[in-house]
Formats: structure tokens, C-alpha cells, sequence
């Protein structure tokens, strides 16, 4: 804000949004943190209620995806009520859908959260197996390769330490993605003209590139270098595109930025991997879905600007309330049992 009011940037309206995002998310993070004391004093499971909220929203999600994805009558009423110009469809070349968040890469994140979560509460083995598969399904047809990779080393990490942790989990874990992933492979070598993929195609000048980003990234670090402590402070144009929250924060900020951003990760995980190897936190299994959104988080966070879409910091900020409510919730209870 500082850098901005220097350069004469403080008209923007990029500017001040960019203030009032701080305010929302310093908001939605107190909301869920007082949400989860009420939860706690009413007696009622947090688990059991986000489980109930979120099949709930995932099942009307995925019922526009189906609409999007199959291009049924419906979609033309969903085009306008947002923004669907990266839509595609099953049936052309360019099928990638985006559900309701407008951008496949924004849409893969949050199904790679939705997929995580349903693979980490209990419910009925049947359900799990329709969710998970669902969510898997319509992951693929984004055609987001940052999702994907950020979803397969979230959910390898989280299934190891989980067996690490929990030993009976190892087996069932493998089962459980053996059977959708033999399902998944039937059904797409029967169907094969439409799991073409626009997007994942092998490329290896695409994956060495990033999609073409590094281009992108080396002309905003030849501006950084103007001014590398503080940064540029935050731009007006609207042509501002860094696909990488890295570049971002030291575009706008500058090391200090940079290196705020990197404690700020870091210090959420390292909290998180604390509590999942701590004996006080053994039975919480939320503490393993919210370790699955950091690493899908902070990988993005290297080709998308992750903390600017607010389907995805709605989770991740909700998912660090839970943490740090734990954790005091935990310590004073301990307390309680010493008097």
C-alpha cells in the first residue's frame, strides 16, 4: 500500500481491493474461529457438520459440472449468471470444464480439496467411493496439470503419513484408489474418444516452460530488480498476470514480501505436521485433510496466484482457524484438567 501511494498508484482500484481482500480474509478467519468455539461449546463434531455442509455444496457443484461437462439445455442459463468463456464440453476438442469457478485451474484446486476430504472422513464405504470418483472425474476434464500434480503429491504425502501414523490405513488406502482407478481405466479405454484431453497431452517443452510462464516470470524479475527490498507496490494495470504467488509477492512487495509469504507457509505447515505427530492430536483425522489443502495450496502457489481466488482461500484460511482453535481448544482444556 505504502509502495503504491509512492508511485501514484493509490487511484487504482486494484489498489484498494486489494486492502479490502487483507480486511475479508482477516474476516472469514475470525468467523470460522469463533464458529468452531460454538461448535465445541454446544457439544456438536465439527467433522460431522463440515461433512454434512460440504457433500452438500459438492453435490450441487457437480450437478452444474454435469450440465457444463455433457453440455445439457441448462448450460446456456448458467452462462448467464457467471462468467463461463474457458467452458468447454465432452464433445469438442476443447473440453475443460470449469464448475462455478470460472477458471479449470481454479475449479481443479477446490475438486483437489473436495477429493481429499472425502477421502479423509469416515461415511459408508459406497458413498466415498461415488464422491472421491466423482470429484476425480471431473479433475480430469479441467485439464489443469498444476491440480493434478498438486492433488497426487498431496494425497501420496497425507496416505503416507497416515500410515506412518495410523498403521491400518495403508492397506485400505490402496484399496480403496485401486478400485476407482480400475474403474476409471474401464471406463475411459471403452469411451476413449471422449477422455481426450486438450490440456494433458505430453509436451515436454510445455512442462519445462510451465505452461510458458517462465517468459512471463522472467520479464516481471527484470522489473523487480528496480527496486528488489520493497518491491513495485501494487500495479494498476490490469494486465498484471503472474501465474506464481511467489512472483507476485516480490513484484508488488519485494523481498520483504518474498520472504513473508515463505514463514507464512511455513509456519501453517510446520504447525500442522506438529499436531499430526503429537499423541494429544491422534484422533483428530481433519488435522489430515487440512495438511492435503496446504500442500495442494503451496504447490499451486507456483504456476497460480492462489491466494487471489477466494473459493480456494475460503478453505485454506478455514483450515488455519481449525489449527490454531485446536491447538489453544487443546491447551485449555489441559489447563482445566490441572485445577
Amino acid at each position: 500500500m505504502t509502495n503504491s501511494l509512492i508511485s501514484g498508484n493509490i487511484s487504482s482500484i486494484r489498489v484498494i481491493a486489494e486492502a479490502i481482500r487483507s480486511v475479508e480474509y482477516i474476516i472469514i478467519y475470525m468467523y470460522f474461529s469463533n464458529i468452531f468455539i460454538l461448535i465445541k461449546n454446544a457439544g456438536m463434531s465439527i467433522e460431522e457438520l463440515l461433512k454434512k455442509n460440504i457433500i452438500k455444496i459438492a453435490v450441487t457443484v457437480f450437478i452444474v459440472s454435469i450440465i457444463e461437462l455433457f453440455n445439457l439445455p441448462l448450460k446456456e442459463l448458467l452462462r448467464s449468471l457467471y462468467d463461463m468463456d474457458k467452458s468447454g464440453n465432452i464433445y469438442q476438442y476443447y473440453n475443460r470444464i470449469v464448475g462455478t469457478l470460472r477458471n479449470p485451474n481454479y475449479y481443479g484446486i477446490w475438486l483437489s480439496f473436495m477429493l481429499l476430504f472425502f477421502y479423509i472422513v469416515k461415511m459408508r464405504l459406497v458413498y466415498k467411493i461415488v464422491l472421491i470418483s466423482l470429484s476425480g472425474f471431473f479433475l480430469y476434464f479441467t485439464g489443469s496439470r498444476t491440480s493434478l500434480v498438486a492433488c497426487l503429491i498431496s494425497l501420496v504425502t497425507v496416505i503416507i503419513i497416515q500410515s506412518v501414523r495410523m498403521k491400518k490405513q495403508k492397506n485400505s488406502s490402496i484399496l480403496l484408489f485401486g478400485f476407482i482407478a480400475f474403474i476409471f481405466y474401464y471406463v475411459s479405454f471403452h469411451f476413449q474418444e471422449f477422455f481426450f484431453s486438450v490440456r494433458l497431452q505430453y509436451n515436454i517443452n510445455e512442462w519445462r516452460t510451465f505452461g510458458g510462464r517462465l517468459e512471463i516470470w522472467e520479464k516481471y524479475y527484470e522489473q523487480f530488480l528496480a527496486n528488489p527490498l520493497f518491491g513495485v507496490g501494487i500495479q494498476k494495470s490490469n494486465d498484471l498476470v503472474f501465474d506464481n504467488t511467489f512472483v507476485q509477492y516480490s513484484y508488488y512487495y519485494g523481498l520483504v514480501g518474498f520472504v513473508f509469504i515463505c514463514i507464512f507457509f511455513l509456519r501453517n505447515i510446520t504447525l500442522n505436521l506438529r499436531m499430526i505427530f503429537s499423541k494429544k492430536f491422534l484422533s483428530d483425522k481433519l488435522i489430515y485433510f487440512i495438511l492435503g489443502v496446504q500442500i495442494v495450496v503451496i504447490t499451486s502457489a507456483f504456476t497460480v496466484q492462489i491466494l487471489d481466488v477466494l473459493q480456494v482461500s475460503f478453505f485454506y484460511l478455514m483450515s488455519l482457524a481449525y489449527l490454531d482453535f485446536s491447538v489453544l481448544s487443546k491447551n485449555n482444556d489441559l489447563v482445566n484438567k490441572k485445577r
